[in-house]
């Protein structure tokens, strides 16, 4: 074997263990769409990760400092690279356990989550607000129950019967149509 085989033998040796590295998210650059991985005690430049979706529809959930990720090295070198996120680990462990479930949970205790039973639900921490804008509509079929105080700041207007816990409107109609005074109290009337 060549001198220049054996070099370039012992170069794909040396950087093969190295075109994958595992390690943890140390710095996150949100402006820049950059992180920094800590492998052993080494740390990398910064570098790209990897999206679920980053065309016409994109997706943004850039990992989190502590999260174990891979960096995938085409050259076996720390400063250049792409990071792969989601491994599970000790310090992250799954929220769920069954394939029936689909589910994010974020830092602030905030889960979206979705059962194949047909359940979907928001879970929000304390003092969180939900803002939905929607200029052509919002249209909601089926059953709607509120636990809380309804503030409507805009017309109110229902194509069925509107109840409450005594009476419905076409009730509280009848009585109102129904209902007579006297004239006006004039003074040859006291």
């Amino acid at each position: 074997m060549t001198s220049s085989l054996k070099f370039r033998v012992a170069e794909l040796e040396r950087k093969l263990p190295r075109v994958l590295m595992p390690g943890k998210i140390c710095a996150v650059d949100t402006q820049k769409a950059l992180a920094r991985v800590k492998i052993d005690k080494n740390e990398t430049a910064f570098l790209p990760w990897f999206a679920r979706m980053a065309g016409p529809t994109i997706e943004w959930s850039p990992p989190q400092i502590g999260e174990q990720v891979m960096v995938l090295s085409p050259d076996g070198g720390i400063s250049s690279g792409y990071i792969l996120c989601g491994l599970y680990q000790n310090d992250f462990r799954p929220p769920e356990n069954s394939d029936e479930v689909i589910a994010i949970h974020t830092q602030d205790q905030a889960a979206f989550r979705y059962d194949s039973a047909g359940k979907l639900e928001i879970l929000l921490p304390s003092g969180a607000t939900i803002r939905v804008v929607a200029d052509g509509g919002i249209t909601i079929e089926g059953n709607v129950v509120i636990q809380g105080t309804l503030d409507v700041q805009g017309d109110i207007t229902g194509h069925a019967e509107v109840s409450d816990s005594k009476a419905s409107m076409s009730q509280d109609r009848t009585i109102y149509n129904s209902h007579h005074h006297g004239g006006p109290l004039t003074a040859q009337t006291q």
